[in-house]
């Protein structure tokens, strides 16, 4: 199986987290690294969004990395930042700074629309700004790959999701001798389509996505999307469910599906985790009774769910409607359920933040608040007027944390993984998700979880579970069952709240042995099965390289009648093993502009060489 000298990674969220594509791209790195043989030529692309008055908490700049080629970039225009994406296992990231572009934006989408018929034209700043910055990465790497690379040397870069879709096009236009990934997590008009109240999957069929993608104002987004699947040489998406989708939105099967995995050594001793249960538990229940008064824990049942705020898409309705039935059924267990999804807030109340700081407990804000933070349109919002129409019962106490649990959120100031081992339970009822992460990483902390069969990781767990599992349950959903399904969803609930502490604690091990399967150890196959394939399309266009530099290809004549037929050989030089990266100064002239290389080639000294004496340079 062939695999690259260099790979790229490029997406909207390397160096910030916004949702799960930064999950997968952070947990999977090491072994994707390890198992490529790649060493330092793995390298991430994100966009460059902080201000030079702010530092990104997830990135340290190296000013020297790659400092000659930076030299030569800043000559082309380009404006970047090297350094180390700081994750579980820190990795080489450039980071671009895309802004450059945005005076000449009309004149990278004409070009755009002759090449590749890409219809920006109703794109707004929600789709303008990912695609220059897709643009500008595809620039950056044919930069990189004209500097570093020589002839036998080959390159692939991986996009993911729309946003970076522009890359793709850069790069098959200037850059052909770059092979191209694109995985799409999820297709832009299967999420909107959803989340409109749109029955998805009884219509596929009858979808007319051009219709469709006019109708909902996501044109550019929808042709990026199709444009980049296109013509990428290897097309792949994150689930089976997700795959059927493509072929009837995007019009082209996937070539692979790549499943996401995790990481479990992220996941701290079981000893640590226990301790995490134990001090974040006790926030989260006086965050209760500050929000809702007095209730007794002696038979608290602490229920949650996290993601995007999606909320039908994420069965953020479902959630809400199950636990109200549940809490009826069950009026002697007192729910405590959180809802951790980020919305548009104004930052902490000030009231809550100051209780929660104090060491006082048990004292409680009056009237019953629902939410921690500040929301900008709060009598709108869609779970708050939700929860107006349910008539929660007074066993139910719902909390609203409307941020990301990055340890700094004003009210718990601990990070998600922290949180999420105090949850005796977590629900991800879905009505749209290509794979579900939350689940996932639920069960690798000790958390039982309910997920649905419309979400890739439920269809997926399934196969493994056919006649189920407690700890990682699968309730079934389609276009017409809500009612059925939240039925289902009750009786799961009830039937984990009423577990005794020794059971509980047997479903939480089982959950954690239920991730085992679902490592990225297991999975990055199907990755390199994807580098494959683009590197076989690469090989069969070679001959239309010859026109760039440094590629160094001799082109194949065609012979005429009665004309001499020309061949190309290639011969490989057998060099011993010390003098081997001389072969990389051999077949590339990076060297003729290089200060440091030319100081190496004068200290060579001609008895010196012939002898094998090792030389010292001068740093």
């Amino acid at each position: 199986m062939k695999t690259p000298q260099y790979l790229f990674e490029i997406s909207w969220e390397v160096c910030q987290k916004v949702g799960g594509i930064h999950t997968v791209l952070a947990t999977k790195a090491a072994l994707i690294q390890q198992q490529g043989k790649l060493g330092d030529k793995y390298i991430f692309v994100g966009p460059d969004l902080w201000r030079e008055d702010k530092q990104n908490p997830e990135f340290t700049e190296d000013p020297m990395l790659f400092r000659e080629w930076k030299q030569q970039a800043a000559s082309e225009g380009l404006r970047i930042k090297t350094g180390t994406w700081n994750i579980d296992k820190p990795q080489q990231v450039i980071l671009v700074d895309f802004t450059a572009l945005f005076p000449k934006k009309d004149e990278v989408f004409a070009e755009l629309w002759e090449t590749y018929q890409l219809d920006s034209l109703s794109g707004q700043w929600d789709y303008i700004e990912p695609a220059l910055f897709g643009y500008a990465a595809g620039m950056v790497i044919e930069s990189f790959t004209n500097f570093y690379l020589h002839i036998r040397e080959r390159a692939i870069a991986h996009f993911h999701e729309w946003m970076t879709g522009s890359g793709i096009l850069y790069l098959k236009k200037h850059a052909p001798q770059v092979g191209t990934v694109f995985t799409t997590h999820a297709t832009v008009l299967g999420r909107c389509l959803a989340g409109n109240g749109r029955n998805l999957y009884n219509n596929l069929d009858n979808f007319q996505p051009d219709l469709a993608a006019s109708e909902f104002n996501v044109v550019s987004k929808y042709s990026l999307e199709k444009s980049a699947a296109a013509n990428s040489d290897c097309f792949t998406t994150v689930s089976n469910i997700t795959a059927v989708e493509c072929v009837k939105m995007i019009g082209r099967k996937p070539d692979v599906v790549t499943p996401n995995g995790f990481n479990l050594d992220i996941v701290p001793p079981a000893s640590t985790v226990e301790d995490h249960r134990h001090s974040s538990r006790k926030k989260l229940l006086k965050l209760a009774h500050i929000m809702h008064g007095d209730f007794s824990d002696e038979n608290t049942f602490i229920v949650g769910t996290s993601g995007r705020y999606e909320f039908r898409n994420k069965g953020i309705d479902m959630f809400i409607d199950s636990l109200c039935m549940a809490a009826r059924n069950k009026s002697d267990i007192i729910f405590v359920a959180f809802v951790m999804v980020p919305a548009y807030n104004m930052g902490p109340d000030k009231d809550i933040q100051c209780m929660m700081q104090s060491d006082e407990t048990g004292h409680s804000i009056n009237p019953v608040r629902f939410c921690t933070h500040l929301l900008h349109d709060y009598d709108n919002d869609p779970l708050i007027r939700r929860l107006a129409m349910c008539d929660v019962p007074q066993n139910l106490k719902f909390i609203f944390m409307p941020t990301y649990l990055n340890g700094n959120d004003g009210i718990i100031d601990k990070p998600y993984y922290e949180v999420l081992p105090a949850l005796d339970l977590t629900v991800f009822a879905s009505y749209y998700e290509p794979w579900g992460y939350t689940p996932l990483e639920s069960i690798a902390f000790y958390v039982p979880t309910v997920t649905t069969s419309l979400a890739g990781f439920g269809a997926w767990i399934k196969q493994y579970y056919p006649e189920g599992n407690k700890a990682c349950y699968v309730v079934e959903r389609d276009d017409m069952n809500y009612s059925p399904a939240t039925d289902a969803l009750v009786s799961y609930i009830n039937e984990i709240a009423g577990l005794v502490n020794g059971k509980h604690r047997e479903l939480r091990l089982q959950a954690f042995e239920t991730a085992k399967i679902a490592m990225w150890q297991n999975l990055v196959k199907h990755y390199l099965e994807a580098f494959d394939i683009t590197l076989g399309k690469v090989e069969e266009r070679k001959e239309s390289f010859i026109h760039l530099k440094q590629t160094g290809y001799i082109p194949q004549l065609k012979s005429e009648i009665n004309q001499p037929d020309w061949q190309s050989i290639e011969v490989a030089a057998a060099l011993p093993e010390r003098f081997e990266k001389l072969r990389d100064i051999m077949m590339n002239i990076w060297w003729s502009w290089n200060n440091n290389a030319l100081e190496m080639f004068r200290y060579i000294d001609p008895v010196l060489w012939e002898n094998g004496v090792t030389i010292q340079l001068p740093c």
